[in-house]
C-alpha cells in the first residue's frame, strides 16, 4: 500500500506489481459507511487471479471530507482536481512498473472516474460498467452531498470552469481526449442508459478521439454491478483485443 500526499488530502493505493505490459487500475463504487472502514480497495483478490499483469486499486479520498458520504465520484476538494492527479500517479507508476498500456475500470461511480482519469491518459483503455456521465442527471441528494463536501456548493450553477468535474462529456471536449471506452451496460438498467450512457455515445459521434464499444448483460430491472464471472469475462476480451502481454495470460491462451 502506497500513499500519494496531494495538499489536504491523501491519495490511498495497493499497488500488485507482476510481470505484464498492462496496468490495470481499479476504481470503487458507493460504501456503505456504517459497515465498510476506508480505504476501500474493492475486487482486488479476483483482478490478481486473472493474471493480466500489474494492477493498482485507488481508494476514494473525497470520502474523508465528509463521515456520511457514501459516494464521492473521485471529485477531489475545492484546490485538487482528483482526476487529473490520479492521472499523473498512474503514468508514473506505469513508469515504473514498465507497463505500455493501461486500463482503467470501474462501475456506476467508480465509471464515472474512470472516464475522467482516463480523459487526460492518452491511449487509454476504460472499462465502465453502469456508469453516471453527468452527475446533474443523478440522485438529486447524493449529487449535492458530494458537491457540497468536495467543492463547498450544492451545484456548479454558472461556475463553468467546473462543469468538466461533473460532466464526462465536458471533459472529453475540452481535452480532445485520445480514449477507448468498453461500456458495459445491465440493459435493465433503463434510467443508467437514457441519463447516462446515451448522452455519452452521442458526444463521442462529435470526438474524433473517443472509441466507444457497447457490451450489455440482461441483469434485471436497476442498478446492477457485474458478478466476478462477468467482470473477469469482460477483462479477459479488453486484455485480449488491446494484445496484452502478461505470463498467465499467455499460459491460459496455450491451455
Amino acid at each position: 500500500m502506497v500513499t500519494y500526499a496531494l495538499g489536504s488530502l491523501v491519495l490511498p493505493a495497493l499497488v500488485t506489481p507482476a510481470s505484464g505490459d498492462t496496468l490495470t487500475v481499479m476504481l470503487q463504487t458507493a460504501v456503505d459507511r456504517a459497515r465498510t472502514h476506508l480505504p476501500l480497495f474493492q475486487r482486488v483478490r479476483f483482478q490478481g487471479e486473472l493474471g493480466a499483469g500489474p494492477f493498482v486499486a485507488f481508494a476514494d479520498p473525497t470520502l474523508d471530507l465528509s463521515s456520511e458520504l457514501r459516494l464521492g465520484w473521485y471529485l477531489g476538494d475545492e484546490e485538487i482536481d482528483l482526476p487529473k492527479s490520479i492521472a499523473k500517479a498512474i503514468v508514473k507508476l506505469g513508469q515504473h512498473l514498465g507497463t505500455e498500456k493501461v486500463v482503467i475500470q470501474g462501475g456506476s461511480g467508480g465509471g464515472f472516474a474512470a472516464l475522467q482519469i482516463g480523459a487526460h491518459i492518452p491511449g487509454a483503455h476504460v472499462v465502465a460498467a453502469n456508469p453516471q456521465t453527468d452527475l446533474r442527471r443523478y440522485n438529486a441528494k447524493a449529487y449535492r452531498a458530494a458537491m457540497v463536501s468536495a467543492l463547498g456548493r450544492k451545484d456548479v450553477g454558472n461556475k463553468s470552469e467546473l462543469i468538466p468535474r461533473i460532466s464526462v462529456m465536458r471533459r472529453l471536449q475540452d481535452l480532445s481526449s485520445q480514449l477507448d471506452v468498453t461500456l458495459v451496460m445491465n440493459s435493465g438498467d433503463v434510467y443508467h442508459e437514457r441519463n447516462h450512457a446515451a448522452p455519452l455515445r452521442e458526444a463521442a459521434e462529435h470526438l474524433d478521439g473517443v472509441t466507444i464499444r457497447d457490451v450489455s448483460f440482461d441483469l434485471g430491472p436497476g442498478h446492477k454491478g457485474l458478478s466476478n464471472d462477468l467482470y473477469g469475462q469482460v477483462m479477459l476480451a479488453v486484455y485480449e483485443r488491446i494484445g496484452t502481454v502478461s505470463p498467465a495470460l499467455s499460459s491460459r491462451a496455450d491451455g
